[in-house]
């Protein structure tokens, strides 16, 4: 799936030439207003060129706090900068240009947020809403391609596949986390989402970007 975006746009592409990049590219991530799983937020990034087929590109965003999903109340940034190497420029019958790219990406991420459990201890039982504090870092290796529109809109859709490493606090005791309720649990049903301590796991990425060519 990681280079499927790559590979379609060679079939596609008509003629490869030989063009300058933009200078400046402004882009959004409609996706991420909508993520069911990680909480919406608003994600801009811009895209510079910095030596021939060589770009740098940053992507900073926000969590909303009053829109959630199953993770309560959550909050936070992240920031994702990357370096791209364009393999591949052309034109189509679609767009003025197309290019397709390879880069290496770097993200580090910080929500805070809430979740709910049911507990019992001592024959005592009760529901206890608590704080969850997560920091992410992952490393990644992304393709993806890049198609302009009358010479300044710009549709990006790109894949990719990494590693993260997640660290986890909560200010819950450990005697309350220890006599969780699991068959009454009214959490959210992404477990991911309350696992505490330190973790590594497999970063996939697949998405869109649009925008906006400011600097030919």
């Amino acid at each position: 799936m990681m280079f499927s975006i790559f590979i379609t746009s060679q079939l596609y592409a008509q003629e490869e030439e030989d063009f300058d990049n933009p200078r400046m590219m402004v882009k959004l991530s409609p996706l991420s207003l909508i993520d069911i799983f990680d909480n919406p937020s608003l994600r801009l990034g811009s895209e510079i060129n910095v030596y021939k087929n060589v770009s740098l590109e940053i992507e900073a965003g926000t969590y909303f706090k009053d829109i959630y999903v199953h993770k309560l109340n959550g909050e936070g940034y992240l920031f994702k900068p990357s370096i791209k190497l364009y393999t591949y420029k052309g034109t189509d019958e679609r767009s003025d240009k197309c290019m397709s790219y390879l880069s290496l990406e770097y993200m580090n991420k910080f929500q805070r947020y809430n979740v709910k459990d049911s507990i019992s201890i001592n024959g005592y039982d009760y529901q206890k809403k608590y704080q969850l504090r997560r920091k992410v870092d992952a490393f990644s290796l992304k393709a993806g391609t890049v198609y302009i529109f009358k010479k300044r809109f710009v549709l990006e859709f790109y894949g990719g596949v990494g590693i993260r490493f997640s660290s986890t606090k909560s200010d819950i005791s450990q005697i309350e986390l220890d006599n969780i309720i699991p068959e009454f649990d009214e959490s959210t049903p992404d477990t991911y989402a309350k696992n505490i301590g330190n973790c590594s796991s497999i970063n996939m990425i697949l998405g869109i970007k649009v925008g906006y060519v400011l600097f030919e």
